[in-house]
């Protein structure tokens, strides 16, 4: 979960030396699976806060992206663009920032350019559209000021924190990464004996498997089932499917050569 020389954890897919993850290859007669959570973050804060329109729209399927820009531009109809800049001020704002913040992480992460008026609005209507959330924020602010060093995974996992902004983020990428653990625990208990696969990368909400080639796709579906139910157990302990605090777990998995496919 931690290395250096190199930092295996921060190996870039883009960069000026080209796409490094491309380095890392499948043996001969073997191809890697690629599984990462989709949206996890802003899954885990959905549930954590209360959000309901962001669990009604998981529940239903639909794009949070495409949602986010629809409340933030006012458009029915959204495009590419539009999806790029909702995704920047979703996962921008999850954590608190200001619309200075959200400016340079926006332009930084996502190349999306933006005024700071642009961005104090685009803050605005999100927290608006998304009030559970800004509720969550402001009650974790007043007792990270009244001295609450701590805070604290769904598992209950504690760390200490030392400023507001850890003190949200903890919760959540903490309980991503309580998640993925427990699916890699799952990995080695529930492989089953005829498959040839074995787990070699753990990188923030994806993993990676190298496994033979005649059964990548048995593979495939297999991590996909793990990574979902050890996530559910954290997230949705003892709820079924329909009930309305479930929040749907997703992952997205590809059969590839190269990491950096």
């Amino acid at each position: 979960m931690s290395c250096s020389s190199p930092n295996v954890q921060y190996i870039p897919n883009k960069s000026k030396l080209g796409k490094l993850r491309e380095c890392i290859v499948a043996s001969e007669g073997h191809r890697l699976i690629k599984a990462d959570y989709s949206q996890i973050e802003l899954r885990i804060v959905a549930k954590i806060a209360g959000e309901e329109k962001m669990l009604e729209a998981y529940r239903n399927g639909e794009d949070l992206h495409h949602a986010t820009a629809r409340s933030i531009t006012g458009r029915e109809e959204v495009t590419q663009e539009d999806r790029q800049l909702a995704k920047a001020v979703n996962f921008g704002l999850l954590y608190g920032q200001g619309a200075t913040g959200l400016l340079t992480y926006a332009r930084d992460k996502y190349g999306v350019e933006m005024e700071i008026e642009q961005a104090a609005e685009y803050r605005e209507r999100w927290v608006q559209t998304y009030p559970a959330i800004r509720a969550w924020h402001r009650q974790e602010g007043i007792g990270f000021d009244a001295g609450e060093d701590s805070a604290s995974t769904l598992t209950g996992r504690l760390r200490r924190v030392r400023s507001f902004m850890e003190k949200v983020n903890h919760p959540v990428q903490g309980t991503g990464a309580d998640g993925l653990k427990l699916a890699m625990a799952l990995f080695n208990e529930r492989l089953p004996e005829h498959l040839d696969a074995k787990l070699i990368l753990a990188v923030h909400d994806e993993l990676v498997v190298e496994c033979r080639e005649d059964q990548a796709k048995e593979v495939a579906r297999f991590v996909e089932e793990i990574m979902v139910a050890g996530m559910d157990e954290i997230l949705n302990p003892g709820l079924d499917n329909f009930h309305p605090n479930r929040v749907l777990v997703e992952v997205d998995v590809e059969i590839v050569e190269s990491w950096g496919e």
